[in-house]
């Protein structure tokens, strides 16, 4: 199954951590989850959380991290 997730808090950190086999930090859970509770990646800044994931019986096998960028009216 694929799902967009509108938020990195829709999927638990241990599991999206272990997709990845490096310790580069912008992938990591806990860094998107920092630009989502600072407010630097919301709606109101224009750039959205929409991480695209695969799942086979309730488990995440593979995700990409990205935003979609929203043209805003609200000066950044």
């Amino acid at each position: 199954e694929v799902r967009f997730l509108q938020s990195i808090h829709d999927v638990e950190e241990t599991a999206w951590n272990k997709l990845w086999a490096t310790d580069y930090p912008f992938i990591q859970h806990q860094f998107l989850a920092a630009l989502e509770n600072s407010g630097a990646t919301t709606l109101a800044t224009g750039w959205q959380p929409y991480h695209l994931s695969l799942w086979q019986d309730k488990q995440l096998i593979a995700a990409s991290y990205t935003h979609l960028h929203v043209p805003t009216i609200y000066p950044v």
